[in-house]
């Protein structure tokens, strides 16, 4: 399906440029959009616009304007490799996940849903809740007694308890 789209993409970039010329003569791409090189908030949400109203008639909602979005987003936030992890968690994870700011939050909550199959609700919960935050804290707290690893179901255990 990953052609199809680019296959569309192809297409309709000759369309925008057409209703849009100020984009044209400023030599904007799709993959330039992709890459994060359009900086003009204006002229992002006329490419995703259009975007949308192409890509919705021949693959569905899941290329709206929002999903357009987190798409660009985890291409600028992993451009060479996305993680197994994230790709494995539902695209309603992926899109919260991608919202975190540090790279180490983004990456400690990959794994902490991967691998105890959370729901939405449970990571949403737990942003909201700073685990994150705690098992830093606590982590630290354990480096100062001298302990070698943290045990994190241990640190889980007490974070859920609070």
């Amino acid at each position: 399906m990953q052609t199809d789209v680019a296959e569309v993409l192809v297409e309709v970039l000759p369309e925008i440029y057409q209703k849009h010329p100020d984009l044209y003569a400023e030599k904007y791409k799709y993959t330039d959009y992709l890459k994060g090189k359009i900086y003009d908030k204006s002229q992002n949400e006329i490419i995703l616009t259009e975007l949308e109203k192409k890509l919705i008639p021949t693959f569905g909602q899941e290329y709206n304007k929002e999903d357009l979005f987190y798409m660009q987003k985890m291409y600028l936030l992993y451009p060479k490799n996305v993680p197994e992890k994230l790709l494995a968690l539902s695209w309603d994870h992926i899109k919260i996940i991608l919202d975190l700011f540090a790279k180490e939050k983004r990456e400690y909550y990959i794994n902490i849903c991967f691998d105890n199959e959370w729901d939405i609700n449970v990571l949403k919960k737990a942003i909201l809740q700073n685990e994150y935050e705690k098992f830093c804290f606590l982590k630290q707290k354990y480096k100062k007694a001298s302990f070698s690893q943290v045990d994190f179901h241990t640190c889980l255990d007490y974070i859920w308890e609070e």
